[in-house]
């Protein structure tokens, strides 16, 4: 089970700029039985003030920045692995991420979640590209 708790304070007698609010996000997995697994604790320092923004808006905040990097970093590093690439001239780097989120959308949008598996079934044949993707769009075309 994972269990995350968020914490928010004011951020008076912080030297840092513009801070406003300091909060703590404290992230515990345990195994069904209760048995503790992991325990982490992440810090938040926001320009935002205690009275506009709740330990629950911080919360979601950092839910769904993770959210984003699981549907694509994560997906990038552990399909493509991207952080393995040694591109630091010019913006290859970049123009390799750039086509790599466009065939991951384009998995998605022809309902094919499962990118890694798809992208393995696609590379033992590379010929099922393009009638995968063609017929999926054009379907979607029709209606």
């Amino acid at each position: 089970m994972r269990r995350w708790t968020t914490w928010i304070t004011d951020a008076g007698g912080i030297d840092f700029p513009h801070a406003r609010s300091v909060a703590c996000v404290k992230r515990e997995e345990t195994t069904f039985s209760g048995e503790l697994v992991s325990k982490e604790r992440a810090w938040i320092i926001t320009s935002q003030n205690t009275t506009t923004v709740t330990a629950e808006d911080l919360h979601d905040q950092v839910r769904d920045h993770w959210g984003i990097e699981n549907k694509s970093h994560h997906v990038r590093d552990t399909t493509y692995h991207e952080d393995a690439q040694q591109i630091y001239t010019g913006t290859g780097a970049h123009i390799l991420a750039t086509l790599r989120n466009t065939a991951i959308s384009m998995l998605r949008i022809t309902g094919h979640n499962d990118i890694r598996r798809t992208t393995e079934w696609i590379s033992r044949d590379r010929t099922r590209t393009l009638p995968l993707l063609s017929l999926q769009v054009a379907g979607r075309n029709t209606q």
